[in-house]
């Protein structure tokens, strides 16, 4: 097995087609330690307590940045407040597309090698959905939007 794995790695072209000259420094130092940890078992390797390190950071990320977004919407469309939704969504996916990208270089992550028009369609639904989730606070208070979305 480790034959073939080996084989296969040298096949890998040195520069793939997404490889650019502008990785940060920590990409450069994850890929190599990807490239040395390549075929060793993730309990070999003692990454093993590392996914479970980031299991927990996102959970507890998701939970608490909801709780904020949440009270943060609240106190937005509230108390005669309102709320511009289309510019909030311009807003929020500015700042979305502006993170990721950062992210995407500081990771070193490669393009998505999925078809544009199945990209295309992802982006519109999540556009919808933020658009219309937002719009919704209109008539319904957050918390109330949150348990229905749960229940579905």
């Amino acid at each position: 097995m480790h034959a073939a794995l080996d084989s296969a790695v040298k096949e890998l072209p040195l520069n793939p087609p997404h490889a650019t000259l502008t990785h940060s420094p920590l990409a450069v130092s994850v890929h190599q330690h990807q490239i040395e940890n390549m075929g060793k078992n993730i309990e070999d390797s003692g990454e093993r307590n590392a996914g479970v390190h980031w299991l927990a950071f996102c959970a507890l990320g998701m939970v608490s940045s909801l709780a904020l977004y949440g009270v943060a919407l609240e106190y937005a469309t509230s108390g005669g407040r309102k709320l511009h939704e289309l510019s909030f969504v311009f807003v929020t996916t500015t700042v979305y597309a502006i993170t990721a990208g950062f992210m995407k270089w500081l990771f070193g992550e490669p393009s998505a090698d999925i078809p544009k028009k199945h990209m295309l369609i992802l982006s519109f639904t999540s556009l919808a959905s933020s658009w219309t989730s937002v719009r919704s606070l209109r008539y319904v208070i957050y918390p109330v939007q949150v348990s229905v979305k749960c229940d579905v």
